[in-house]
């Protein structure tokens, strides 16, 4: 994610006194370095290497703030001239093709996912290493980097290496790896076959459909759910309509609560009978009413018997 960061911050960051500062949202920044949301306010909450600016409002998104290294900005730190406005920190190369960062040509790569084996994230820093170092390095110095245990080099070899060598990404000669002249295809050519780029467009799809859901989050309010009085009394009314319309000589409901009270029919007709008249109300949310009302009818009648 860091990277990301810093390639923004390229294009769009702008000099602060705590770091080099970027507008960008979680949502952004998550669909750039392939991973999730959650992922994102992980790294955030434990990073040494950025911290949280200002929050976002409305429209705009919040920031975050690429640390200067430690002595700040004067110490440990090469003197280059950068932006004080918004636009582009990047500087350009000099004659001698002297530049101050690593360009991080590669995309961002996905984790394996069930029944898939990707590369991963720790291929894709190793190709970040390799391409800053001029596209070569010697495997030792490649895991010194990557904060590979010397002990665990074999399985770094094994698990990383070979896997970028097998997929024709680098070439390795004794201990020395290195990026191949058409490493980038390769590795396109390796994410399309590992569903990586449909995955990003079905990511993409998303996040707009929750980017458009948020800006409209108040067009479209909950409605206030009633409260338990109210459900007694739409209850109550609903009992007092169902009553009405059975005891009304001549309604359909009515002739039809004749028959089940003599036993001809069954007691759904009469509750569908009622949701009938009622503009084809859903029977279900009639049964209870109509049950109440049948019963209060047939106690009318044993006791007037």
């Amino acid at each position: 994610m860091v990277v990301v960061l810093l390639k923004l911050a390229r294009r769009h960051g702008r000099m602060t006194p705590r770091g080099v500062e970027v507008s960008v949202s979680h949502r952004v920044l998550a669909l750039a370095a392939t991973t999730s949301r959650k992922t994102v306010g992980r790294i955030l909450g434990r990073s040494t290497w950025h911290q949280k600016g200002e929050p976002g409002s409305g429209k705009k998104s919040g920031t975050l703030v690429l640390l200067p290294p430690l002595g700040g900005f004067k110490k440990g730190r090469a003197k280059r001239p950068h932006s004080n406005h918004r636009g582009s920190i990047e500087s350009k190369p000099t004659a001698s093709g002297d530049t101050l960062r690593g360009p991080f040509s590669a995309p961002r790569l996905r984790w394996s996912a069930p029944g898939i084996l990707r590369l991963g994230k720790t291929a894709e820093a190793a190709i970040d290493y390799l391409e800053s170092l001029g596209g070569r390095a010697d495997i030792r110095k490649l895991g010194e980097l990557l904060h590979v245990n010397p002990k665990r080099l074999r399985d770094f070899r094994r698990r990383v290496v070979a896997r970028l060598a097998e997929r024709g990404i680098v070439s390795v000669m004794g201990d020395t790896v290195t990026l191949v002249d058409n490493w980038l295809e390769a590795l396109n050519v390796e994410r399309v076959a590992m569903g990586e780029i449909a995955a990003y467009r079905r990511d993409l799809m998303k996040f707009n459909c929750e980017r458009k859901a948020y800006a409209s989050r108040h067009k479209h309010l909950a409605e206030k759910a009633p409260s338990d009085a109210e459900l007694e009394r739409q209850r109550k009314q609903r009992v007092a309509d169902a009553l009405e319309i059975l005891q009304t000589r001549n309604s359909g409901p009515y002739m039809i609560l004749r028959t089940y009270l003599t036993g001809e029919t069954r007691f759904d007709y009469v509750v569908h009978a009622v949701a009938y008249y009622y503009d084809f109300s859903s029977p279900e949310a009639w049964r209870s009413a109509v049950e109440s009302a049948v019963q209060l009818i047939a106690g009318a009648s044993a006791q007037g018997a």
